[in-house]
């Protein structure tokens, strides 16, 4: 059984680094078309600010919840504990890193002036604390 799980998740995985190999390479060329090069400027800067504090709400604790969580595998109690005290730390520390872009948005007038584009990235930093990818 295990053996099996290994086997398709390892095939899921192959699978998902291949999709994120072909979809860029389908995608970028009509929205390098579609937003010219203003666009893509802005998306690019609104990107590289939003990815600072995407590290910040990560925090590592995806890493650190697969390895921890793996010894809990068996007891579903403290597995359970485990999950809810890992989703808490990476809940505050989310929070913490839309504070801080707020922040950031509000005194930097240089960011400010992407604000929106700047809000609409941010929505990266709610989806990677919940998992998805």
């Amino acid at each position: 059984m295990k053996k099996k799980s290994l086997v398709l998740n390892a095939a899921l995985n192959g699978l998902r680094n291949i999709l994120n190999l072909i979809f860029p390479l389908i995608t970028f060329p009509y929205v390098t078309r579609v937003l010219s090069v203003s666009g893509i400027g802005e998306y690019n800067f609104a990107n590289s600010i939003v990815s600072y504090f995407l590290l910040l709400a990560g925090l590592g604790v995806s890493k650190y919840g697969v390895r921890e969580g793996a010894k809990y595998r068996d007891d579903i109690e403290k597995e359970s504990k485990f999950v809810s005290e890992v989703f808490t730390i990476n809940m505050i520390a989310t929070i913490l890193a839309y504070i801080l872009l707020a922040v950031v948005i509000v005194f930097s007038d240089q960011v400010n002036r992407y604000a929106i584009t700047v809000i609409i990235f941010s929505l990266q930093i709610f989806f990677t604390t919940i998992g998805v990818e």
